[in-house]
């Protein structure tokens, strides 16, 4: 038996893996030549906060990880990324206080947190990666808001077209339009455009001089709100904003919820927040507003548009991205203002001041991942129509939801605006959508700096290991809900991958020939794993697992004279080896290969260090199992004497009753209770119950 070293087999498979580039994403020439097919699993991008990650961050990466892992194994072309959704108010708030750039401190945390994720093990293309604060990225955001800003709803088509054809429309329906001025023009197509002009009650708190978000703002003790720094009176003022016309897809937002595999819970929000309603003489109407898409902040996207004299114009595509400036001060202008219109050449230029909001870059970056590099599109159509074709889209997508009116309705809407104006084949982007539940703290209560009951990743793993971690937050319950941490229980999903690994690296633990009740284990573990990892449910996946693994360590001559449970025993008569159940090299690796994907460096340790495997475990086909193995033929039932049971018998399913009675009516310990009594009634319902009365 060898010792089980994380630090040393972690470390050492992180690098093999980067350097091999063991789970590099094919281009889509490179699948299409090769035949395989694409598979999209994707978790919602963190923002990278100062605080780092806790413990309960990395759940649904864990799970999505462990999900990735096995379509790649069954040959699938898999894309499975990790990137940032980094512009965000904590990073402007830390600029305002200390007059530091964004920019440059931002990307220091992007830094920090993928050092985070990488000792977890997670299998991401890092090539991938994309952060919605860097000009490369958000180039395409502007873009993209540029064609909404361009684009009109036709009710009739109950589509999206260019605001030139309405132009055109006008020009020929309307004889008058060509006697309008420029002005007048704008003004009648901004009542049409997707990205339009207007005025809105924002938040403004006259002491800090600046907008704030809602939820910047709390009831003070007379229950009037103030703003969360400072405490600070805060009043409605009616402010120029840029809107999205969201509205103009409500019905259509409505109707794709029945084309996706979502939580009918997550669907029924979305369905009261657009809230339709019909009145008696038909008419209908929508509760969802259209959404205001302006923040008077510095750290956002800047909004691709000039004015002069009240002239909108937009800012060439051959001149994105148009990047923040330089300034003085990160804090706003005084007067409700974001802190661009103190900039003097922007303001000369013409360039819109506010900036875009913070669900500007999440809305479309499930498209940058499928192309990130690209400089002459958002996405080539080669990889568009591999990714995205008609029934394609992210395959399965991971996230809280919370996200359920912002986020995930928002990125339907930008997706349905794409897909009408031919960029993408489909009409929505998330086929399938997993919630997490959220880990608590040990007293209950949600993570928090505050609570002083974070528990940092980076410590958990130094003591206990990447594999224990993602093996633990994986059993501790089920996927969808929440659940208290608890570092002991840390300990039993460490000894479990230590007896992986003792059995493993002990070439006396194998034989020429596997134990039939071993085969027949086996395949049933094999189909239950597999099963519960396309289910998400992980926690009966790894107790399948264990159990298998319990049943190799177990002895036939031990087991039929001991009580003792298998782990104690295992610990007190360890020279037991030679009494093991035998179990081939072979069959041993299709056990290790379905418990890869949950301890992703300890099974590369045993596949290439002990059972002389030269490639990756992780790119091994998915072991199959066969189907005939993997079924019940018989059936164990408790027999009832006069209402109590007192015994239990194993039958062949489909057996007939006289052969049942023959055979309890044999038992010694039937026979023990029957006696010489009259047997008034036997009653046998198939595979559930024995009743005897006597």
């Amino acid at each position: 038996m060898q010792p089980y070293n994380h630090k040393t087999i972690e470390s050492k498979w992180r690098e093999y893996w980067n350097q091999n580039n063991v789970y590099k994403t094919l281009t889509a020439p490179e699948a299409v030549s090769l035949g395989k097919k694409p598979y999209y699993v994707l978790d919602m991008f963190p923002y990278p906060s100062g605080a780092g990650l806790h413990v309960g961050h990395p759940r649904g990466y864990i799970a999505s990880d462990v999900f990735a892992r096995m379509k790649r194994m069954q040959g699938y072309n898999v894309l499975h990324p990790m990137g940032f959704d980094s512009f965000g108010l904590p990073a402007e708030q830390y600029a305002i206080q200390t007059g530091e750039n964004p920019a440059v401190f931002t990307e220091e945390l992007v830094k920090r947190y993928q050092e985070q994720l990488s000792i977890l093990g997670f299998s991401y293309d890092w090539d991938r990666m994309v952060a919605t604060h860097r000009p490369e990225y958000y180039q395409w955001t502007q873009w993209i808001f540029l064609q909404i800003y361009n684009s009109w709803y036709d009710t009739e088509l109950n589509k999206a077209r260019p605001i030139a054809e309405l132009v055109e429309i006008f020009e020929r329906e309307n004889p008058e339009w060509n006697n309008l001025s420029e002005l007048e023009k704008q003004n009648i197509l901004m009542n049409y455009r997707l990205a339009y002009e207007g005025y809105a009650e924002v938040n403004w708190c006259p002491e800090l001089g600046t907008v704030l978000a809602n939820d910047e703002i709390v009831d003070n003790e007379q229950g009037n709100p103030v703003s969360e720094r400072g405490g600070h009176p805060v009043v409605k003022k009616s402010m120029r904003q840029w809107f999205m016309r969201i509205t103009a897809y409500a019905e259509r937002l409505l109707a794709g919820l029945d084309t996706i595999d979502w939580s009918e819970s997550l669907k029924q929000i979305q369905k009261n927040w657009i809230g339709r309603e019909t009145d008696e003489h038909g008419n209908t109407t929508y509760n969802i507003r259209d959404a205001i898409f302006a923040r008077q902040r510095y750290w956002g996207e800047p909004i691709p548009l000039q004015n002069h004299d009240g002239i909108i114009s937009q800012v060439s595509e051959s001149e994105l991205p148009l990047q923040l400036p330089q300034v003085d001060s990160y804090a706003p202008a005084g007067d409700g203002q974001s802190p661009l219109a103190t900039v003097p050449e922007w303001v000369s230029a013409g360039y819109e001041t506010n900036t875009m909001p913070g669900w500007a870059g999440s809305s479309w970056y499930f498209l940058r991942y499928i192309d990130p590099n690209n400089t002459a599109a958002f996405a080539s159509r080669e990889e568009l129509d591999y990714w995205f074709s008609e029934h394609g889209g992210v395959n399965t997508y991971i996230g809280g939801t919370e996200h359920a009116t912002g986020h995930l309705l928002y990125a339907r809407f930008w997706h349905k605006v794409l897909h009408d104006l031919g960029y993408v084949k489909t009409d929505e982007p998330f086929l399938t959508l997993k919630n997490q539940g959220m880990i608590l703290a040990s007293d209950g209560r949600k993570m928090s700096k505050r609570w002083g009951n974070v528990i940092n990743p980076d410590d958990m793993v130094s003591q206990f290991g990447a594999d224990t971690m993602r093996v633990y937050e994986m059993f501790m319950g089920p996927f969808e809900a929440s659940q208290p941490w608890s570092t002991d229980g840390m300990v039993g999903s460490k000894r479990f991958l230590e007896r992986v690994f003792s059995f493993a690296t002990n070439k006396n633990n194998f034989s020429d020939f596997t134990d039939g009740s071993i085969k027949i284990n086996l395949n049933k573990t094999l189909k239950k794993v597999e099963d519960d990892i396309v289910n998400f449910n992980f926690n009966t996946a790894i107790s399948a697992m264990m159990i298998f693994l319990n049943e190799l360590y177990k002895t036939k001559n031990y087991l039929e004279s001991s009580n003792i449970n298998s782990e104690k025993r295992f610990s007190e008569m360890p020279d037991m080896i030679s009494m093991y159940r035998p179990i081939t090299v072979l069959d041993f690796k299709k056990f290790l290969q379905i418990l890869a994907p949950f301890a992703p460096h300890m099974t590369e340790e045993i596949w290439q260090e002990y059972l002389g495997e030269t490639g990756s475990i992780h790119l091994a086909p998915w072991p199959e199992y066969d189907e005939s193995l993997t079924l019940d033929t018989t059936v164990t039932i408790g027999i009832q004497i006069n209402g109590k049971v007192r015994a239990e018998i194993t039958l062949e399913k489909g057996i007939d009753e006289v052969s049942v009675r023959d055979q309890v009516l044999a038992l010694p310990e039937i026979q023990k209770w029957v006696g010489d009594s009259e047997i008034k009634k036997f009653m046998y319902i198939p595979e559930r119950v024995i009743s005897i009365v006597v």
